[in-house]
Order: structure tokens, then sequence, then C-alpha cells
């Protein structure tokens, strides 16, 4: 709350406008604020207001700056620059999840058995849409559809159009069907791939009962 050229007080009126809207600082006839607020003592104390849009944002880069009033009316100067960007679009379901050769240690390195209780897998990203900086989740079924790894996405990643993710969270015993799906940056969760499964086998087989000579 430090007006321009005066620190705000209490009563004082705080506008966002769309910098679009504005003409040499000052905002445009018949312009609507994006958000409104008055300023109250506790916002003074703080040092700081919250406003609330009263709007829905459109998808893409706004730019915006507050503005303030004083009791007299007085409009003070805009504020710099604050761009923000709305993304609600999800991304594209990514490939099946597909177990690493080296972490496959079943008797061939393609039958998706494991004793490895963190295994990696690959998922691929091709079609997806995804960039730098989304997120892949490996996930697995039920309502709660626990998240077993995530990996964030590098520009090498989006290059070789693949990514590794290390589990974090332990496999349970026997046969999962699990998911990749890429979350992006703005927090928008993509579609689900189709399921993969994978067989966890920690168990070791029993001794033989006796030797017998033939």
């Amino acid at each position: 709350v430090n007006g321009n050229p005066a620190p705000l007080q209490a009563f004082d009126i705080v506008y966002i406008y769309n910098k679009a809207d504005l003409t040499g600082g000052v905002p445009n006839f018949g312009a609507t604020p994006i958000a409104t607020a008055t300023v109250s003592g506790t916002d003074v104390a703080a040092g700081k207001i919250t406003l609330t849009a009263t709007s829905a944002f459109t998808q893409g880069t706004s730019t915006l700056v507050a503005i303030a009033k004083t009791q007299a009316g007085s409009l003070g100067s805009a504020s710099p620059d604050f761009t923000m960007t709305v993304d609600t679009t999800a991304q594209a379901a990514p490939g099946a999840p597909d177990l690493l050769a080296a972490d496959d240690t079943g008797s061939s390195n393609t039958d998706n058995i494991t004793s490895n209780l963190l295994p990696r897998l690959d998922v691929s990203l091709t079609g997806t849409g995804a960039v730098a900086g989304d997120r892949v989740q490996i996930r697995g079924p039920g309502g709660a559809f626990t998240v077993y790894g995530v990996a964030v996405l590098t520009p090498a990643d989006i290059t070789a159009g693949t990514v590794t993710v290390q589990l974090a969270t332990i496999l349970p015993e026997g046969q999962t069907a699990l998911t990749a799906r890429v979350v992006d940056i703005a927090g928008n969760p993509g579609t689900d791939s189709g399921a993969f499964s994978i067989t966890v086998d920690t168990t070791d087989p029993s001794a033989p009962s006796s030797l017998v000579l033939d």
C-alpha cells in the first residue's frame, strides 16, 4: 500500500486495470477495472492489500497495473506493469509408461517383471505439446490415484521426445497398472496415458524339499 506519490491511507481505493485500458497512465473514459478494493487499517498495517477479480480473465497474457484514488478523489500514478499468463488448456496424453530394460530383472528384460521396488520408467512425450517445466506423473489405479513418481521436463527431454521417471513411492508386491500424464506449468492436469502393467516380485523361491539320487 505504498501509494504514488504518498503512502495509502485507510478508505483510499485501489483499482486494478488492464494496461490496454489506460492512455498516458490514466484510465480511458468508461474503462472498467478488473478489481477494486477499499484500503482498511489492517491493510495499511500489513503494507499490502488483496484484490479479487470481478470477472474471468481471458486465455493468454495480460498486462495489469494498479492505481489508487484518495478519499478526496485524487488519482495516483499507475504502478509498474505486472504481466500474468492465464492457461487453462491441458496437455494431451503421453505414451504409456515402459519399464527400463536395466530395471527389468525378470527372465527377460522385456517381460515387465522386476524385483526393484523403485524402478525407472520411460514415457514418450510425442504429441503431448509438453514444454520444459511441465511435469510428468506416474500414477497408480483406483480412486486415490497414488502418484508413484514425478519428473520435471527439461529442454533435453523435449528435444529427445521422451523422459525417464524415477519412482519415489514403493510399488506394492504383485501386478500394478500404471499410467502417465502431463501436468503443465499452470497446473492443468492432462489426459492419462494407456495403462502399463508391471509386476513386482521380491519373494525368494522356496528351497527344494530334498535331493533324490536318480
